[in-house]
């Protein structure tokens, strides 16, 4: 019998030399669910999910050609899917940006928030790990939806076999999640895989993404998915163009961040603060970063508690948040907890170092002797330790950019504990620790006590350590051991 690989590579042959829409159209209803489903993941919203199904089978149809033999299309068809989904949301986000100047909270396409669906977007980056076997064996079982006996006959294999090499995959699979703070059982994961794409819609993008190869050559597709895809090749060229220049820079991106002298600094805090925002998502050149976020306190610990709250509660609320953002942005996260554990504090620093993490932050939520005293976010870094203060100078800014609080204060830890924070001191990463606002304050309370509050807290959070990572730093920290940026 074939192999699913040799076979798509016929048929990719049969469309190439003969223009054969009868080989286009079988190569699409074998793959068809994967791609929705993929597209579907990354975006959320189905119905554009429908239209980026297209825009992959049209760049697929045009980049034909040029295809390398041996390229495994299944596997084109994924990589694709999920750049042309990304793409394409970073479309969307800047459309609606420029169109809320003019009408704010209007729309005409919605596009879910990728920080509110971290295991749909760990799911593509799982799949994305696999080497060519398991990710064919994940293929066949739950995309085509082949029986454990017919993928042994494809493979001249026992049934046996094929059930451990299927189970291989979905164990690879868990794993990755497991680094994104995510857990799910093999069964879950499989029943994921095999239920995620109606039926009904996978039919409307087959019966559609037919229609787009015709004996006479691609047709022309409806206005908004050529725009699409115009785009999306646009972005494909840029980024061709720019892999050479990554190339070059690549060891001294490997090598660390630049720091600007703090003798170039010039102007306030308060000048840098209302300076236009750097690019929320700046490209990030190689693999991208490992983070670890460290809910504060947990299990016999609840750190401050005030009106019936817990502060390990809180903490862990926001930590997943911030988690999710950046499980949403393509980072490693590696959580010291994500339940009500209780790590030690050599634990959490000793964690940065073993999981090879650039950066540490630590979420905690505040509260002071005398109610209403105090009030506003502060992020603390070790004292004296110049790369932390620069960490906490990036961060700065972006959480004042938020608009929760009157003042967002960046202090060393010496101002509250001679010897500073443990979990700071002993850090060997960029590392620092955020009381999130104060529980004893009522203002503060109602941000830290609400949901959308608390994802707007972790999009600042994950916002400055993006900053500082693309070196948007803030050098003049070196000569201060205190700023504060006032909001209001």
């Amino acid at each position: 019998m074939q192999s699913p690989d040799r076979r798509d590579w016929l048929l990719l042959k049969q469309y190439v030399k003969a223009g054969s829409p009868a080989a286009f159209d079988e190569i699409v209803k074998r793959h068809v669910k994967m791609v929705y489903g993929t597209c579907r993941r990354e975006i959320g919203d189905p119905h554009l999910a429908e239209d980026v199904t297209q825009v992959v089978f049209l760049i697929f149809a045009r980049k034909a050609k040029r295809m390398r033999p041996g390229t495994i299309v299944s596997r084109w068809l994924f990589k694709t899917a999920v750049f042309a989904s990304r793409d394409i949301v970073r479309q969307e986000r800047r459309r609606e940006a420029r169109e809320s100047k003019a009408r704010e909270h209007l729309s005409t396409i919605h596009v879910d928030p990728i920080a509110d669906r971290p295991l749909e977007t760990a799911v593509n980056a799982a799949l994305s790990t696999l080497n060519a076997t398991d990710w064919e064996a994940v293929h066949l079982r739950f995309y085509e939806g082949l029986s454990l006996r017919e993928i042994g006959e494809l493979w001249g294999t026992s049934e046996d076999t094929a059930q451990k090499r299927v189970s291989r995959a979905i164990a690879r699979i868990r794993k990755t999640l497991t680094t994104h703070g995510i857990g799910l059982t093999a069964a879950s994961i499989a029943a994921l895989l095999t239920l995620e794409t109606a039926k009904a819609a996978t039919e409307r993008c087959f019966e559609t993404v037919i229609h787009l190869v015709t004996p006479q050559g691609i047709a022309a597709p409806v206005a908004g998915v050529a725009h699409l895809t115009k785009g999306v090749i646009r972005t494909m060229l840029i980024k061709n163009l720019a892999t050479a220049a990554a190339v070059a820079v690549v060891g001294i991106a490997g090598s660390g961040v630049v720091i600007r002298s703090a003798a170039s600094a010039t102007g306030s805090v308060r000048s840098t603060a209302s300076s236009p925002a750097p690019p929320r998502a700046p490209v990030v050149t190689g693999n991208n970063p490992t983070i670890v976020i460290d809910p504060g306190h947990g299990g016999d610990d609840n750190g401050g508690e005030f009106a019936g709250l817990r502060e390990k509660d809180l903490d862990l609320a926001i930590a997943l948040k911030v988690r999710d953002e950046f499980v949403a942005r393509h980072w490693n996260v590696v959580m010291t907890r994500s339940g009500d554990e209780k790590p030690s504090v050599n634990q959490r620093a000793a964690l940065a170092k073993s999981s090879g993490a650039k950066y540490f932050v630590s979420i905690h939520c505040d509260a002071l002797a005398t109610a209403n005293a105090h009030e506003g976010l502060t992020i603390y870094y070790h004292g004296g330790r110049a790369r932390d203060s620069l960490f906490a100078g990036s961060l700065g800014p972006a959480m004042g950019k938020t608009a929760l609080y009157h003042s967002v204060r960046i202090e060393s830890d010496s101002k509250r504990f001679s010897n500073g924070f443990g979990v700071l001191r002993m850090n060997t990463v960029s590392a620092v620790l955020i009381e999130c606002g104060f529980m004893n304050n009522a203002r503060d309370l109602a941000i830290l006590n609400d949901s959308a509050n608390q994802a707007k807290v972790a999009r600042g959070i994950v916002d400055g350590v993006f900053n500082a990572n693309a070196n948007f730093f803030q050098p003049n920290i070196l000569r201060q051991t205190r700023y504060t940026i006032r909001t209001k």
